[in-house]
């Protein structure tokens, strides 16, 4: 199914910590905006759209398209229900219905599985298998005994962005319909890192990168239990996530992208969402301000941390902290 560009997807990225769930909520205030509730995920995290691209398209053999498509069923099927499987906190199939979650994955992979097999190649079965398949063969007996495994031709780049196009604006404009919106809105983190990807598969996208200081981003990574204890290790791979943008964002086309301060956000509110506006093409609301953002952690880094810590970070983000403007 083709979709219209009537749907306008907006992706909100950052380090995680940063701003991205907060403003999410703020742009969801608007009657045009449709903000989901939880990071979607199934583009950018391991197993995700991304991951399927490189099996079925850049570094194609059966065997790469076998295990990463069944790693792909695995997360959508894991991403499908609230408090079940490896993403508990998600439950993708709520926000757009059980029937129609199911129809739209099984469409997806219709058009890139070409055939389930029994089959005993390495990756797939062990000893017990191999003996079974050496001594009884392949037949209905020995079958449920024998794995699965996804035959997926290769596709050429154009035909995978066309298919994942429509498999993502499917999603969305169910959604949207649901909420009856024009524009939705998903804050994966990551979305950030990989928006050259998401933005050769939708060009008509939008990216607000959502930024803040990386001492207080440390603070916050080390309350997390996915955060490290360790300061340094925190500040290390908050450093890489801001490196990594400032290599992509230069072929991106700034027409996609904004850039804004999570403490500017919060001094000057008004203002920063105006210039948000400006960016989607939509009208300020007066219902943005039905949400209070005067309760913050700005500055948090300068309680939290020890004099000889507050220098190392200091020193080490000082690159950072002065391109982005913050004060040593």
């Amino acid at each position: 199914m083709k979709f219209k560009n009537s749907i306008c997807p907006i992706f909100i990225g950052g380090t995680g910590r940063s701003g991205t769930t907060i403003l999410s909520k703020i742009l969801s205030k608007h009657n045009l905006i449709y903000s989901f509730p939880q990071e979607l995920r199934f583009i950018t995290d391991p197993d995700g759209l991304i991951s399927l691209k490189n099996a079925l398209v850049d570094n194609w053999s059966f065997f790469h398209a076998d295990i990463t498509m069944e790693r792909f069923v695995n997360l959508m099927s894991n991403l499908r229900k609230k408090y079940y499987g490896k993403y508990p906190n998600n439950g993708l199939s709520g926000m757009v219905g059980e029937d129609f979650y199911s129809s739209w994955t099984q469409s997806y992979y219709d058009q890139v599985i070409s055939e389930c097999m029994h089959n005993g190649w390495a990756g797939r079965v062990n000893v017990i298998n191999k003996l079974i398949i050496k001594y009884l063969g392949i037949n209905m007996v020995t079958k449920p005994f024998i794995p699965r495994a996804y035959y997926c031709p290769p596709l050429t780049s154009e035909k995978y962005n066309s298919i994942t196009k429509d498999f993502i604006l499917e999603y969305y404009n169910q959604a949207a319909k649901i909420k009856n919106a024009s524009f939705v809105v998903e804050h994966t983190p990551y979305n950030l890192l990989h928006f050259k990807f998401i933005n050769e598969i939708i060009p008509h996208s939008k990216l607000i990168h959502i930024y803040r200081d990386p001492r207080d981003v440390v603070c916050s990574y080390r309350s997390k239990d996915w955060g490290r204890e360790d300061v340094m290790k925190n500040a290390f791979w908050i450093r890489d996530v801001f490196s990594s943008w400032e290599e992509l964002k230069v072929s991106l086309s700034t027409d996609n992208y904004l850039e804004i301060s999570f403490e500017k956000l919060i001094s000057d509110y008004q203002n920063e969402l105006k210039r948000i506006c400006n960016f989607l093409d939509i009208q300020f609301s007066e219902s943005f301000l039905e949400i209070d953002v005067t309760k913050h952690n700005i500055g948090r880094w300068k309680k939290d941390f020890k004099d000889d810590e507050k220098k190392i970070l200091t020193d080490f983000f000082s690159d950072m902290i002065e391109n982005y403007g913050y004060n040593q």
